[in-house]
């Protein structure tokens, strides 16, 4: 079917490229007129935490509006608390930020002496509004921008004025085109050496474009009905544009070899997609499946996370599907000539022996070292996680660029009122009706609460117009991603709170951003073992009906989380041990973020089976023409590593090119994939997977049918002539 396809698409290639130019921009422009708009809220069904927003919203909405702290920071080191001039500019800011739409409350310094620093200098200001973020319009964008406006006429340069607090923190982060742009251009000088045409080296980038523009636009329409993160959107594009780069590679190369081999353009985009179209297809399925298994950690932000990164991975593969082969068509036996000037030219004799042949070779002959060797390298730099030291951690202000109000805000109110200041917990109580003790109650559990190891302080607590629901804030001692502080949250709700509460008829729990970020960590620890079960159960159900084998998905699966592990490990001596992370603009030490943290898992092993996939695609196609098992590995690997390769070499660059944008979050994603891509392609599949494969012998294709006797003519067997290695 993907053959009859292919030359369809080919022959009415004007049909399907015009297609493409219509629908595309016409659903960007759709989706920007009528689309939905990020949202950064974050929501965990089902835990305490939640439970506890949940009550507060219902029953004491005061307490449970969007909120923003603004930070004045005397830069000359006056006194705030006795230097008029100041004080008047403060005083004007808080009055024009009490006026804005929506807001509720202002709390200023001047009524309450703790809001000051201890040497003056600092103050802190509370806004609240009426409602949560996620019912401010625009999700509170327009919110921010209004109170950032209004502080923005009263900074001096004897005054600085910062955000902080869960509105600002909410706020996306802009991408920094020109950072994609290089990746794209590295890309393309990848692609210029791989293909070697001229004709034929741009396309695979066009096609991604293309595939990543719809799948942006869908995106749009997906934010109607779920609540899509910013950093999903952005996860999304990188992901799209790596992949999809990768999938045209692996289209137009092979149409470019058919037609070298003598194939009529139409004839190779439909013989291309009967073989490694099939490979596309499968190495996107996996992805898609492994992002579906996310469902399973029942996390709204990751859900969306997910479907986001699905639905622009499935538009990618439709445009190496569709678009790639109409392009082959339009461009004809063009596709094949225009030789750059390093091209090497075909070699009458028979196949060259590139770089590539004779690392297949060498690889095959000393396959039991080879394999060894790529596994002690992946286990030991799987060490960190092996000891212990992966952890996961919350999103807060401190991981937005540098240079933004939100992280000079965080860095301030740190430094000046103790890390825990930034992101306080909240304790709810439920007070039952008709107690009259409740109040005396609320006070000793205030009181104990304070007490405990690791608290900083408390503020005296609220209570709701009827009497039922009392709030009250707990500063830690430690910072939201100190380890320190989760365990904070563990001993407040195992003893410190049961404790306090025992014997009376008060009900309290744990809130706030820190809080829900340990349910988080607590629910993907419940859950990881199914997770990665239904993940690489599903996995070898659709490797292993592609390639109708029991040994070759088992090894690809194994493979694959030893190859994720190492990366984690890479991750952690990278993040939490500060091995190179300040060269990326990362100003302290981090955990993996957990809301990050299955996500890679899901992508990584979706992805690590790409080129799994496109390699031993070729294995089985050099095995069905009639190769021994031995052969049928180094011709694979010498055949097909070139572009395994350069497609490696493009996602990395991609990659790379968001470790370098604003934000630690996004920084982290980057490095992450870049890291992975590195070490599956070069260690696990261009070291271990041909060991494996050379070493298994006819045993890795049981009990698939026995090959031909007598080799096939194939194009896969003549020289490639703008191959370099």
């Amino acid at each position: 079917m993907l053959r009859r396809w292919g030359n369809f698409a080919a022959t009415h290639h004007w049909w399907v490229i015009g297609t493409w130019i219509v629908v595309v921009p016409a659903l960007w422009v759709l989706g920007l007129a009528v689309g939905g708009e990020p949202d950064n809220s974050f929501s965990l069904p089902g835990s305490p935490t939640q439970d506890a927003q949940d009550l507060l919203e219902s029953d004491f909405p005061a307490a449970a509006g969007a909120s923003a702290t603004v930070v004045y920071h005397s830069t000359t080191g006056a006194d705030l608390t006795t230097d008029t001039s100041v004080q008047e500019e403060i005083e004007a800011s808080l009055s024009d930020i009490s006026g804005l739409d929506g807001v509720a409350t202002v709390n200023g310094p001047f009524r309450n002496d703790a809001l000051f620093s201890d040497d003056g200098s600092t103050a802190l200001a509370t806004v609240v509004w009426t409602d949560p973020p996620d019912e401010l319009p625009n999700n509170g964008v327009d919110a921010f921008e209004d109170l950032d406006a209004s502080v923005a006429r009263h900074r001096s340069d004897d005054l600085q004025i910062e955000l902080g607090g869960t509105l600002p923190g909410a706020q996306p982060t802009d991408v920094e085109p020109a950072l994609v742009l290089y990746g794209l251009v590295a890309a393309l000088v990848i692609l210029a050496v791989a293909l070697a045409t001229w004709w034929s080296f741009a396309w695979p980038v066009v096609g991604a474009l293309a595939g990543v523009g719809l799948g942006v636009s869908l995106v749009r329409f997906l934010e109607l009905a779920v609540d899509v993160p910013t950093i999903s959107e952005t996860a999304a594009v990188m992901i799209g544009l790596g992949v999809g780069i990768d999938y045209g590679l692996f289209v137009v190369g092979r149409a470019k070899d058919y037609v070298e081999a003598g194939e009529a353009p139409t004839d190779a985009a439909g013989h291309a997609l009967d073989t490694i179209g099939r490979a596309v297809l499968t190495a996107g399925a996996t992805v898609v499946v492994a992002l579906v298994a996310l469902l399973v950690f029942d996390v709204p932000a990751v859900t969306a996370m997910a479907y986001a990164v699905v639905v622009v991975v499935t538009s990618v593969v439709l445009s190496a599907l569709t678009l790639q082969p109409a392009i082959i068509g339009a461009v004809g036996p063009r596709l094949a000539r225009g030789r750059v000037p390093w091209a090497r030219r075909p070699d009458p004799a028979g196949p060259r022996r590139t770089p590539m042949r004779r690392w297949a070779d060498l690889v095959t002959r000393a396959a039991p070292v080879a394999l060894a060797g790529a596994l002690v390298v992946l286990l030991v730099l799987a060490i960190p996680v092996f000891k212990g030291d992966l952890r996961l951690g919350p999103l807060d202000n401190s991981l937005f660029p540098t240079d933004s109000t939100q992280y000079r805000a965080w860095e301030l109110q740190s430094e000046e009122f103790g890390p825990g200041s930034t992101d306080p917990f909240l304790v709810v109580v439920e007070i039952p009706s008709g107690d009259s003790s409740a109040q005396s109650q609320v006070t000793t559990l205030v009181q104990d609460v304070a007490k405990a190891d690791g608290v900083a302080t408390v503020t005296p607590p609220q209570v709701n117009s009827d009497g039922s629901v009392a709030a009250f804030e707990v500063i830690p001692t430690t910072g939201a991603q100190a380890e320190e502080t989760a365990d904070l949250v563990d001993r407040l709700r195992d003893s410190t709170i049961p404790d306090a509460v025992q014997g009376t008829a008060l009900t309290a729990e744990v809130t706030g951003r820190n809080a829900i970020f340990v349910d988080l960590d607590d629910r993907i620890a419940d859950r990881l073992p199914a997770f990665i079960g239904l993940v690489v159960l599903i996995a070898l159900v659709i490797l292993g009906v592609v390639f109708r084998s029991l040994a070759i998905p088992v090894k690809a699966a194994v493979f694959d989380i030893v190859t994720i592990l190492a990366t984690y490990g890479v991750l952690v001596a990278f993040l939490t041990f500060g091995w190179g992370r300040s060269w990326v603009g990362i100003p302290h030490d981090l955990p993996v973020l957990s809301l990050l943290a299955p996500v890679f898992f899901a992508v990584l092993f979706g992805l690590s089976n790409d080129y799994e996939v496109y390699l031993v695609s070729r294995m089985h196609e050099e095995r069905e023409a009639g190769a021994t098992p031995a052969d049928a590995v180094r011709r694979g690997l010498g055949g097909g590593g070139r572009v395994v390769v350069a497609a490696a070499l493009i996602m990395v660059f991609v990659f790379v090119s968001y470790v370098f944008q604003p934000g630690a979050a996004i920084k982290q994603f980057g490095f992450g994939m870049a890291a992975a891509i590195v070490l599956d392609a070069f260690i696990t599949r261009m070291i271990a997977l041909p060991a494996a494969m050379r070493l298994g012998g006819d045993a890795m294709w049981w009990p698939g049918r026995r090959p031909r006797a007598e080799p096939a003519a194939r194009p896969t067997a003549t020289p490639q002539p703008g191959a370099a290695g």
